[in-house]
């Protein structure tokens, strides 16, 4: 269990070609792609993009979580038949890891071999004894080979490492340079020197029980989770003389669930890529033994540079290092220049490129939808009035925001990918184009802003309450969009009834998932109107009171997952790991920090909350990738400071980087007590 009070769960999305071994496979029924850069060449099914995906963000706070599959590597190996092993519960001693010091001085051995190209001399060298064992190699910031091996009974677990190596290192020499002249040996031994090293080795396997596994009651196919906690433990499968297993470095480079990391493992074992698929029943009627195993990581982070422990595939951050204002703001610039390196390269005006995917340096979409467009773009305009920020940081966070409005204020109103085509993407183009002031935008901008709004408007009827195809999560978002565009008391009487008919249907987690942006449309409302006190107040203590009960403290965690330390915990019982998602009711607490009638400066709690708050920037914080994980990133300076999806997931979404840069933004202003338009 890697907390006392949640238990990691995925759910599988699909079903992939699990013999794939080079390239990302997305799921075309849920992500559609772009066949070109131009907006116009977007596929038809995108224009129903928002609704799904806010489906999803709704989804993901009530427990239903999605992820993309990489294709990870075949890790099998086979045992001969007459030296199977006997199952057995392994003691707490074998199932920990190899001491640190064990691995260090493998590590030290492992280079030394490297380097000097003399690996016939690790044939003597002491490794420590390891159930599974990975070594990685990288040259110029990409994997250039791996090899995973795995001890058996006539393969021993002394020997486990050193096989690992061996293969990775026959892989690794195909790429040596070599011309048959004098310069050869110069050219290898550079070659040696640029390489990066990076090795697990586990403990001994754990037999899973089936009680163990994570049953998703609204996954239609019951497809058991394995209960893994993600970027310390793997996962691995055995049938008959086959056994296979996929280690935590793995799934953090390949972006693989524990539920798909099941899926590999089985098909490998069985030789049928749909057996991973199949009910536990029906796996353990096919003899498959399931196994989790805990991992030491240590890699290096640039060739030649000092070997580090791994948490998580990086480091814990501390709570000091997002303690004061200088922390907070120059964690705000670290992101808003990372949203600058996703900025469309060419001369058309195209904004926003889409999710950065650090391990390949791609982005997906290569055009960002218009929601993302307007989620970052009102971010940006929310950090360009942060205070303490200075001239310059704001003002750069301004001019990234205008060539997002402006360039979604070019696309034509005939074309796929139109901002006023569902009222998710209106909603949030409305908001942002709302956010910038009148008399600096241009005419084509207030010409989309109309669209925008009057679609947002067609998704809501007083009497009726918000149309179908709305899910609750954007409700809030809808209700913002119309507020902040109220232009007369009519208007702002119609925006009035969405913030109540958003309100009224939301309880518990469903008021948490409209996070934070029903909460910014009533304060704004209440602001409109005059009132001091929010008419939501008591609503809003009770999700405040609700979100923190569930924030990770450090007595709530095992000490290897202090990186989660404060995150929150969207549900209850076996529930997800802290993610990026759960920005979406911290960045709600921070403006709430900051308004003085949810919390008076004489409020008794105003100090603990204001911990807890910092604990949260804390979590921001870890998710801001930073020197740590740039052993894996192909451009380690461009993937700095941008936001992942969670500790162990390393893409990086747009929304992501919005709900990240507005959480700090609303800290800011917090600590500043001041206002801020929203």
């Amino acid at each position: 269990m890697p907390t006392r009070r949640c238990t990691p769960v995925s759910t599988s999305r699909g079903l992939w070609d699990m013999n794939a071994s080079s390239s990302r496979v997305v799921p075309e029924q849920l992500q559609p792609g772009r066949p070109g850069p131009k907006r116009r060449l977007r596929a038809a099914s995108g224009g129903a993009k928002r609704g799904v995906l806010f489906q999803g963000i709704t989804a993901a706070l009530l427990g239903l979580i999605a992820v993309t599959v990489a294709p990870v590597a075949r890790a099998g190996q086979e045992i001969p038949e007459d030296e199977l092993p006997v199952p057995v519960m392994p003691t707490p001693e074998l199932i920990a890891p190899p001491p640190p010091a064990a691995v260090i001085a493998a590590f030290e051995a492992i280079e030394a071999a490297v380097r000097t190209g003399e690996v016939e001399k690790l044939d003597d060298a002491e490794l420590p004894a390891a159930t599974v064992a990975s070594v990685t190699f990288r040259r110029l910031g990409s994997v250039m080979a791996s090899s995973t091996a795995i001890a058996t009974p006539n393969k021993p677990e002394d020997d486990t490492l050193r096989r690992a190596f061996a293969e990775a290192w026959e892989r690794a020499e195909r790429f040596a340079p070599r011309h048959g002249d004098a310069l050869d040996e110069a050219r290898l031994q550079a070659f040696r020197d640029e390489i990066a090293i990076e090795i697990e080795v586990s403990g001994a396997f754990v037999p899973l029980l089936d009680a163990d596994f994570i049953l998703d009651p609204t996954d239609p196919l019951r497809l058991p989770t394995p209960p893994l906690n993600p970027g310390h433990e793997g996962f691995a499968a055995r049938l008959g003389r086959f056994v296979s297993a996929v280690t935590p470095g793995q799934m953090l480079r390949d972006g693989v669930s524990a539920r798909q990391a099941m899926t590999r493992s089985v098909g490998q074992v069985s030789d049928d890529p749909k057996a991973g698929l199949e009910p536990l029943a029906t796996l353990r009627l096919r003899a498959v033994e399931l196994f989790k195993f805990e991992v030491a990581h240590i890699a290096q982070r640039e060739a030649g540079g000092p070997p580090r422990f791994l948490s998580r595939g990086g480091a814990i951050e501390s709570l000091s290092s997002v303690s004061g204002v200088p922390a907070l703001v120059a964690l705000s610039n670290g992101i808003i220049s990372q949203i600058e390196t996703r900025m469309w390269p060419g001369v058309e005006p195209y904004g926003l490129r889409g999710d950065y995917d650090p391990i390949l340096d791609s982005h997906d979409p290569r055009v960002a939808p218009p929601f993302e467009q307007g989620l970052v773009a009102a971010a940006l305009l929310m950090a360009s009035e942060a205070p303490y920020l200075g001239d310059e940081i704001s003002d750069r966070a301004k001019r990234l925001a205008m060539r997002i409005v402006d360039g979604l204020g070019e696309i034509d109103e005939e074309a796929e990918d139109d901002p006023a085509e569902t009222p998710i993407d209106a909603a949030a183009t409305a908001w942002a184009i709302g956010l910038v002031d009148p008399q600096e935008r241009r005419e084509s901008v207030d010409s989309l802003l109309e669209r925008c709004v009057d679609r947002t408007r067609e998704a809501f009827d007083p009497a009726e309450g918000f149309v179908d195809d709305v899910p609750v999560g954007a409700r809030g978002l809808l209700a913002l969009a119309l507020v902040v565009n109220a232009d007369d008391d009519a208007e702002l009487t119609f925006a009035e009834r969405a913030v109540r008919a958003a309100f009224e249907g939301s309880r518990g987690a469903k008021l948490v998932s409209q996070m934070p942006f029903l909460f910014w449309a009533e304060q704004r409302l209440a602001a409109n109107r005059g009132i001091e006190t929010l008419p939501s107040a008591v609503a809003l203590r009770e999700m405040r009171d609700r979100a923190l009960t569930f924030q990770l403290r450090s007595d709530d965690v095992d000490p290897r997952d202090e990186d989660l330390i404060g995150g929150i915990v969207l549900l209850t019982g076996r529930d997800p790991l802290p993610t990026s998602q759960g920005l979406r009711p911290i960045a709600a607490l921070a403006s709430m920090l900051g308004d003085p009638s949810l919390t008076p400066r004489d409020d008794p709690s105003r100090g603990e909350l204001t911990i807890k708050q910092l604990m949260a920037t804390r979590f921001l914080g870890q998710l801001a990738a930073s020197e740590a994980e740039s052993y894996m990133y192909r451009r380690p300076a461009k993937a700095r400071y941008g936001v992942r999806a969670a500790p162990w997931d390393q893409s990086m979404p747009n929304e992501a980087a919005a709900l990240g840069l507005m959480t700090l933004s609303e800290t800011l202003k917090a600590f500043d007590n001041g206002g801020g338009r929203r």
